[in-house]
């Protein structure tokens, strides 16, 4: 009988086997053969590795990302146990930017046979904006019945940022307000959490077209998703300036580096004009009567003029009517109340009955586009003479 016996060695090589080779000699057996004898030879030494499943992940704004990492045993697998131990580190937080799912143990375990181990982690979305982190797993404190070594100790995932910090403002153009008091609305919103309040401050281009409710915005880093509205009121003027764009313009405050530079879309509105530029003439039809009758007609503006807006008045037949003034000035401060004027009867000494007589109006002049050249209606006069009485003739026949 010859006992066979293993060599411990230090060598990660497996399983295997080894030859024992014989030669026969003396006695008459010189020369013969006799075979070799096979001898498996089952490994006790061991090494482990590890690897990312993947270089790096996007950490997404919500809910959890899978990641793994897979170490993997070589040597003696089929018949002896192993283990590892790992460690995580890097610059991601553990239970904030990610959390250990399995093994719960910071030890990976292999029964005999067992290869590939996998330790599971989960990514947490956010809505923070940070630079891209780093998940680091090393190996250490191998262990196996005999030697057991580490052949790549260390692996690490990238978690890449996918948050940028803005604002959303919807909508940004296509409102409009009018002079007569309506309002249009638009929101405002973080697109990523802050890291301290968000302070957005709203101005009116042009505080007489539009003005603003609440003129400040303020997001915290627990209400940074909500919208918040603004409304703007279209203000009235008395101008006929037509439909006026103005803007809302926006700024933003911030303790937050990343919001303290930024600048929020301005809002672009166009308030509606309720103004109509024209000349009111009030009544535009007169009786007076000879000798010297007179009646009164009026001449006012229906908006306000950015310039001073003469009218000239003449008479068509000064036999018949004059009128008090020969020309109308109305000014950004006289153009409501108006000017009155005066036409008076002329006595033509005829018996001629209702005559007609007209008091025309020039084409206005002005500086103002919306006035110059406007028409004016004219005043219809018509003069009447006093009825003559005739008394009857009385003759006494005496």
């Amino acid at each position: 009988t010859v006992t066979v016996q293993a060599v411990d060695d230090a060598v990660v090589e497996g399983d295997h086997s080894g030859d024992i080779a014989h030669t026969i000699s003396g006695g008459g057996y010189d020369g013969v053969a006799l075979a070799d004898v096979l001898v498996a030879i089952t490994d006790n030494d061991q090494s482990f590795a590890i690897t990312a499943d993947q270089v790096s992940v996007m950490e997404g704004d919500t809910g959890t990302t899978d990641i793994s990492f897979i170490v993997t045993r070589t040597g003696a697998v089929t018949t002896t146990v192993g283990s590892v131990d790992f460690t995580l580190s890097g610059t991601a937080t553990s239970d904030s930017d990610y959390i250990n799912v399995a093994p719960a143990s910071s030890t990976v375990s292999f029964a005999a046979g067992e290869i590939q181990q996998t330790i599971a982690l989960q990514v947490l979305g956010d809505a923070v904006v940070e630079l891209n982190e780093t998940v680091i797993i090393t190996l250490t404190n191998p262990t196996g019945p005999g030697e057991a070594t580490l052949t790549t100790f260390s692996a690490q995932t990238i978690i890449s940022d996918d948050d940028t910090a803005g604002f959303t403002v919807a909508p940004t153009s296509g409102l409009t307000t009018t002079e007569t008091g309506d309002t249009a609305s638009f929101s405002v919103r973080l697109n990523t959490q802050p890291t301290s309040n968000v302070t957005v401050t709203l101005t009116s281009s042009d505080s007489g077209e539009g003005t603003i409710s609440p003129t400040e915005l303020i997001f915290s880093p627990s209400d940074w998703q909500t919208d918040q509205t603004v409304t703007v009121t279209g203000q009235d003027d008395s101008l006929a300036d037509g439909d006026v764009a103005y803007t809302i313009q926006t700024s933003a405050d911030s303790g937050d580096n990343d919001y303290d530079t930024l600048d929020p879309d301005d809002v672009n509105l166009t308030n509606l004009d309720d103004d109509q530029p024209g000349v009111e003439v009030t009544p535009t039809n007169l009786t007076v009567q000879e000798p010297n009758g007179s009646d009164t007609f009026a001449i006012r503006l229906t908006s306000q003029p950015t310039d001073t807006v003469t009218i000239n008045l003449s008479s068509s037949d000064t036999t018949e009517c004059t009128v008090s003034l020969t020309s109308v000035e109305l000014t950004h401060l006289t153009w409501q109340t108006g000017v009155t004027i005066t036409v008076s009867a002329v006595d033509d000494g005829l018996t001629d009955e209702a005559q007609p007589c007209t008091i025309i109006t020039s084409v206005i002049n002005s500086s103002d586009p919306k006035y110059d050249n406007l028409v004016v209606p004219d005043v219809n006069v018509t003069v009447t003479e006093v009825p003559s009485i005739y008394l009857p003739l009385i003759v006494n026949g005496g």
